[in-house]
């Protein structure tokens, strides 16, 4: 027994039963015989201006209706999955940028020279000029610690690093990926179990 995704091939179908069938279900939305009939006419050179009754007859034996609805329910939530994958990825890096930010303020409260600091020199004047525009004088002696006391570690992005294109990953894959993403932030924070 096979996998087979309702809205791929069945093994009754032809390919040219197939081909008629994802002209109907690619349109989405927009979805209707008439329209699925005109794509399907136009990518195989036919002349018909209505659906034959032969098209018609592939409809309702191959289930095109039930099948299209699944293929949107499937590209729903594979549109909502990247999404939300993506949107836990951005809060990893708003975390970094937040904890590279405050160690930066650190240091400038501390009384360290922007030229002794690693580090974008505009972007700590800036910091700089900013609390000084809003009179916020930093404490002569300030310490931030991690979790438990701990140190602040942050990640930075090493070589041949890259940001994943969740939209050519299919929704186990994204799923997988959110819950293993979630699993280690859970264990980094001393709340890891092993599901």
């Amino acid at each position: 027994m096979t996998d087979r995704k309702p809205w791929e091939r069945r093994p009754d179908e032809t390919s040219t039963n197939f081909q008629a069938f994802r002209c109907y279900r690619d349109l989405g939305a927009a979805r209707s015989l008439p329209r699925a009939f005109e794509r399907y006419s136009a990518e195989r050179g036919l002349k018909a201006d209505q659906p034959t009754g032969t098209f018609r007859s592939w409809c309702t034996e191959f289930d095109w209706v039930r099948r299209a609805e699944l293929w949107d329910d499937h590209e729903d939530e594979h549109r909502r999955l990247v999404r939300q994958a993506k949107k836990e990825q951005a809060l990893d890096v708003m975390t970094e940028n937040i904890v590279g930010l405050t160690k930066t303020l650190v240091l400038i409260a501390a009384g360290k020279s922007p030229d002794k600091m690693p580090g974008d020199h505009a972007q700590i004047r800036a910091i700089e000029n900013a609390l000084d525009r809003l009179g916020i004088t930093a404490p002569k002696q300030l310490e931030i610690t991690g979790k438990d006391g701990g140190a602040i570690e942050t990640h930075e992005k090493g070589e041949g690093e890259e940001s994943i294109d969740f939209s050519k990953l299919d929704n186990d894959e994204l799923r997988e990926f959110i819950r293993l993403r979630r699993k280690a932030k859970a264990k980094a924070d001393g709340n890891g179990d092993d599901k």
